[in-house]
């Protein structure tokens, strides 16, 4: 591949940027990185990297947060937490009733990277930790932020924390929907009543479903559909039903050396890597062919090397997807968990009349990624299946919640959470 220089601003252009959006109070509080120098910031329950940040309460676990600098140089970074209502307000309580220790605490863990083109400090931070520790359950956010001009949010993720005061059964079928019978996942929850807790639960119970750790695509349920024999059943079928979607497609960056199935070649451009993808075609009209994947997700690894975390390089990479006509409702978007879930202007796909096909460069951490594109609406809902189609057999992961309004303390508690596979429900 040849250097010209309408490429190289090409690339420069479309780096991978999730734009800041405020959170006044009353308002949902969603996850941001409002700037381009912090990259790959991963939030999980330690010791399962693919994990949504989930922890017991009073237990032993503990959540783990990572992000790059690619400034390279170490900056005095903070992080605060603030506890959430079910539906991702800030809630009322004070800061002292749901955590100990000082809630204005600097992340002292950081790593320079090494043999890498990109130079870049990796931050670690673990919750709880010696300078806070967590007293109650229910939805939180983490900020991360310096102290230059004030206090500047960098970046904000979602976490909660549960304790096990009930369980719940969770099944996955087929819809009875005929119009949903072959691109549907209709979901029936079973939750035991525990009277200990729970008196009333068309009042106090509240239940989000998310697909594959997909804030954006979830279902929310106010209330039981009835009460049977010390259960809690949720089962109506025009209310639980999820688009099944398709599997995600992937690509294998862990090798600058190698060219993997996905991968048409890679070069090395005024000192950074840049990756051609091959073209990916509208699935659509295509049948079900079942491939494994990690739903929406991406790992951080450079083959050979021992800490991919800090010697792991950073490639541009340059997605093409095959679809012969501009679209002309919405806008089409890269989308999963390497965009942050989100759609915004820096991973929106743009249309090449040259060649008739839609195109964006961004640049990840060397990794295995697993992405999809999307269609946003005008009134800003998003279109999951419109490049992929939607079958019933797809094998899914479903995070299911479940909270109580606490009428004595007036917040939610978090009193179960379920991880299913769409494929392995009884």
């Amino acid at each position: 591949m040849s250097t010209n220089k309408p490429l190289l601003i090409l690339i420069i252009s479309t780096v991978f940027l999730l734009t800041a959006k405020s959170q006044p109070v009353n308002t949902v509080c969603t996850e941001n990185v409002s700037v381009n120098n912090i990259r790959t910031v991963l939030f999980y329950q330690k010791g399962n990297e693919l994990s949504m940040p989930n922890i017991q309460l009073d237990s032993d676990e503990k959540l783990v947060l990572k992000f790059d600098d690619l400034d390279n140089e170490v900056k005095d970074y903070y992080y605060s937490i603030t506890h959430c209502t079910r539906d991702w307000k800030k809630s009322d309580v004070n800061t002292s009733f749901y955590s100990t220790g000082f809630n204005d605490n600097q992340i002292m863990d950081y790593e320079y990277s090494f043999n890498t083109l990109v130079p870049y400090v990796n931050y670690t931070l673990e919750l709880p930790n010696d300078d806070m520790s967590i007293l109650k359950s229910g939805n939180y956010i983490i900020d991360i932020y310096t102290k230059d001009n004030g206090n500047q949010i960098k970046i904000t993720k979602r976490f909660t924390v549960y304790e096990p005061l009930t369980k719940v059964k969770v099944k996955c079928t087929r819809p009875l929907d005929a119009s949903m019978y072959n691109s549907g996942q209709e979901l029936y929850l079973e939750i035991d009543e525990n009277p200990t807790y729970i008196t009333n639960p068309y009042s106090q119970l509240f239940v989000s479903i998310l697909q594959n750790g997909d804030w954006n695509n979830r279902i929310d349920l106010d209330k039981p559909d009835f009460l049977r024999d010390g259960k809690v059943i949720y089962n109506n079928s025009e209310k639980i039903v999820f688009d099944a979607g398709n599997e995600f497609r992937y690509v294998d960056l862990k090798n600058e050396k190698y060219n993997s199935e996905r991968i048409k070649n890679t070069t090395i451009i005024n000192d950074y890597y840049f990756t051609m993808l091959h073209d990916d075609l509208d699935m659509l009209f295509e049948p079900y062919f079942y491939s494994r994947d990690i739903n929406g997700k991406y790992l951080v690894k450079r083959d050979t090397y021992d800490n991919s975390h800090v010697e792991a390089d950073y490639v541009f990479v340059h997605f093409t997807l095959n679809y012969n006509k501009q679209i002309t409702l919405g806008k089409p978007y890269l989308y999963g968990a390497l965009t942050n879930w989100d759609c915004n202007g820096n991973n929106q796909m743009k249309w090449n009349p040259e060649i008739e096909k839609y195109e964006l460069t961004i640049m990840l951490k060397q990794g295995y990624y697993n992405y999809k594109y999307v269609t946003k609406l005008p009134n800003d809902v998003i279109k999951q299946s419109i490049f992929s189609g939607s079958h019933y057999e797809t094998q899914n992961l479903y995070n299911v919640y479940i909270y109580l309004t606490d009428l004595s303390y007036n917040y939610d508690r978090l009193i179960c959470t379920s991880v299913v596979n769409s494929n392995k429900t009884e």
